[in-house]
């Protein structure tokens, strides 16, 4: 039996064009969201059975849609009410760093983590002024800042570059995720 998959933006659709059973057993073992079969009078054919994969921007597959990120308008407001802290990311579609940076928010450890935090991240270009505050030691990208649940920036949680503080590894998660658990020590209640 044929699988066809819509649509074919994604990663595990790629990855699905095994089996039906296979599918199943990608989505599962991945953690994606659920596929559901659908086909309607008209989409049948006989031997093709349809799954329908949520529609992902390429941005939001990039950082991982799993995450559940929020924007800086909401993000304050959950991580007092939650009283989560927050981690705070300004990147640039452009920038190959920013890119790299990304692919660590696919590491389990990383997703993990992400749980104990209000997650955001910020197009610098698509949002400059969002951005103005948060250039303590420049305007590079990406930045990653880890902030209080009631939104106050942690001086002592940055990375190991002086001269760009909040710099982190864009080729392993370790620090992140470091930094991270350092976070939810210091702020989780």
């Amino acid at each position: 039996m044929r699988t066809l998959l819509e649509p074919f933006g994604t990663l595990l659709a790629a990855t699905c064009l095994l089996t039906t059973v296979g599918c199943r057993e990608a989505a599962k073992s991945t953690a994606a969201p659920a596929l559901s079969e659908s086909a309607s009078s008209a989409d049948k054919e006989p031997g093709v059975q349809r799954l329908n994969v949520p529609k992902v921007s390429a941005e939001d597959a990039r950082w991982n849609s799993r995450i559940a990120w929020l924007s800086m308008d909401d993000a304050f407001a959950v991580a007092k009410r939650d009283g989560k802290p927050i981690v705070l990311i300004f990147y640039t579609e452009w920038c190959p760093h920013c890119r790299n940076y990304a692919k660590l928010f696919h590491d389990p450890s990383v997703v993990d983590a992400s749980e104990s935090f209000v997650m955001v991240r910020v197009d610098e270009d698509a949002a400059p002024h969002l951005g103005v505050k948060w250039k303590p030691d420049g305007g590079y990208v990406p930045r990653t800042f880890f902030l209080s649940p009631e939104g106050h920036m942690d001086v002592d949680l940055v990375g190991p570059n002086p001269k760009f503080k909040h710099f982190l590894s864009e080729n392993s998660p370790e620090k992140l995720v470091a930094l991270m658990s350092k976070a939810r020590r210091k702020f989780v209640r």
